[in-house]
C-alpha cells in the first residue's frame, strides 16, 4: 500500500497524507498534521542529507529517492518516494505531489540474492582452486607415470639385452661342447 501525499511547496504545511503512512512509517496521520517535520525526523541519519537535497529540488523538478526510516519501535524500513511539483491554473507551483513505498521487503530480497550470488561466487572460487590443485595432481602423477614408463622401458631393454646375452652364452657353451667332444676324440686317437 503506497502513501499518497500533497504538501506546500515550502514543506510546512501537509495538505493531504494518507492512512498507508500510519502503517509504514508507525506514526499517525494526526502527528504529522500537527508536525508536518516529523517525517524527516524519521528519516535515517545516514540518509538525511540526501533527503534534504531531494527536498530542495522538488520545489522545481521531479524526483526519485530511496531512503530508510526508523519506526517508533526502531525496526528500519525502506521507502522509496517519488514526488513532482503541482501547478495551480496560472501555471505557478503551488503544491508538492508524491507517493511514497515501503520497498523493504524488495530491498531484503536483493540483498539475499546479493549474499546468494557471494556466496556463489566464494564457492566458485573454492571449486576452481579445488579443481586447479587436482589438475596439478593429476599433471604430476601423469609425468611420474611417463618417468616410471620410461624406467619400465629401459628395464626390459635391459633385461631382454640380458636375455640374449645369456642365450649367446648358452649357446656358444653349446657349441663349445659340441665342438670340443668330436675334436677329443680325434686329437686322443692320434
Amino acid at each position: 500500500e503506497d502513501v499518497f501525499w500533497i504538501t506546500s511547496t515550502n514543506k510546512e504545511k501537509i495538505i493531504y497524507i494518507s492512512k498507508a503512512y500510519e502503517k509504514i512509517w508507525g506514526r499517525s496521520c494526526e502527528s504529522l498534521y500537527e508536525d508536518p517535520y516529523q517525517w524527516v525526523n524519521a528519516i535515517h541519519e545516514d540518509d538525511r542529507e540526501a533527503v534534504r537535497i531531494a527536498s530542495i529540488k522538488q520545489i522545481a523538478e521531479e524526483y526519485d529517492l530511496e531512503y530508510r526510516i526508523i519506526r517508533p519501535n526502531g525496526e528500519i524500513r525502506w521507502v522509496r518516494d517519488r514526488g513532482f511539483p503541482a501547478q495551480d491554473l496560472n501555471g505557478e507551483y503551488t503544491q508538492i505531489v508524491g507517493v511514497a513505498r515501503d520497498i523493504s521487503e524488495e530491498k531484503r530480497f536483493v540483498k539475499m540474492i546479493l549474499d546468494l550470488n557471494t556466496n556463489l561466487e566464494a564457492k566458485v572460487l573454492e571449486r576452481t582452486e579445488d579443481l586447479r590443485k587436482a589438475n596439478e595432481e593429476l599433471k604430476n602423477a601423469f609425468i611420474k607415470q611417463e618417468l616410471v614408463m620410461t624406467e619400465l622401458e629401459n628395464t626390459q631393454d635391459h633385461l631382454l639385452r640380458s636375455e640374449k646375452m645369456a642365450a649367446l652364452g648358452q649357446l656358444a657353451a653349446g657349441m663349445t661342447h659340441e665342438l670340443k667332444t668330436p675334436l677329443g676324440a680325434i686329437v686322443s686317437s692320434n
